[in-house]
């Protein structure tokens, strides 16, 4: 067997114990914290659900950016879409959020309507912000239907 074959096969076993690693420690982590996680995101969406009483969605979205830039890292990211989109649930509807988004289809220029609010909120490089406005862009599709 050849040299650089050896070497391609350990790189592949190596990566294929790593997959099986993270799934196993995936897996027991999601079972010992499940019920932790469960009430987290519940807290969340009882907040979201109480701060969208008697306020619009566009409320909803300055709150989320604002949980953003305290906490910006992934798991926040995912928090903030929780708390978003319950909030939005119980806000008063906020028809110019929804103004100019791109057809569902058109994936890039989505994606450029979202980096566009992101920069006119003083967040141009900020993943999350860019991801809660795909989200926006979501649920005004939805409520637009």
């Amino acid at each position: 067997m050849p040299g650089w074959l050896k070497i391609i096969l350990v790189i592949f076993g190596v990566f294929a114990l790593v997959v099986v690693g993270l799934t196993v420690t995936g897996y027991y982590y999601f079972r010992a914290h499940g019920g932790e996680l469960r009430k987290s995101a519940e807290k969340l969406r009882d907040d979201g659900r109480a701060f969208g009483n008697g306020k619009t969605v566009s409320a909803c979205v300055d709150e989320s950016l604002v949980r953003l830039k305290r906490a910006p890292g992934i798991i926040d990211q995912v928090r903030t879409q929780i708390f978003y989109t319950s909030c939005a649930e119980t806000a008063a509807a906020s028809p110019e959020l929804c103004d100019g988004i791109p057809a569902e289809g058109e994936m890039i220029a989505r994606g450029k309507w979202a980096v566009a609010q992101c920069t006119k909120r003083g967040m141009a490089q900020s993943q999350g912000c860019a991801q809660l406005f795909n989200v926006v862009a979501q649920q005004c599709r939805k409520t637009s239907m």
